[in-house]
């Protein structure tokens, strides 16, 4: 490592426990659960889990509204759900991507994701 590189004190990472990468049918309740730390115990500043169609990469969920939590323990529990029907955006015959991302105070300051991919059938 040269010593004028930035270090990382963050050390942040974003954990996709739910949902899996097994395909989803039209009227599934997608269960979001998102495990944000810091592995070096800094605050968890800004986290973001969103959902993109592959296909024209339009999102259909992005939350929470606010990205900055701060949340002084280093870790944080993300959970949510969302019903995968045409009124949420979702369509059948259609591949998705979802992205959890934590970062520091400044937009990209130490930011980790996770990406997860999967597909909905009618």
């Amino acid at each position: 490592m040269d010593q004028n590189d930035p270090v990382d004190m963050f050390e942040y990472h974003a954990h996709i426990m739910s949902p899996d990468d097994s395909d989803k049918h039209l009227g599934d309740t997608l269960n979001i659960e998102v495990h944000f730390e810091s592995h070096t115990g800094e605050p968890i500043h800004n986290i973001n889990v969103e959902i993109m169609k592959d296909s024209d990469s339009s999102i259909v969920y992005s939350k929470p509204h606010h990205s900055h939590i701060h949340e002084e323990d280093g870790v944080y529990h993300y959970t949510d759900q969302i019903v995968l029907n045409d009124s949420n955006g979702f369509t059948g015959h259609s591949n998705w991507t979802l992205t959890a991302k934590v970062w520091g105070m400044a937009e990209g300051e130490g930011e980790a994701s996770e990406t997860l991919n999967f597909h909905v059938h009618p």
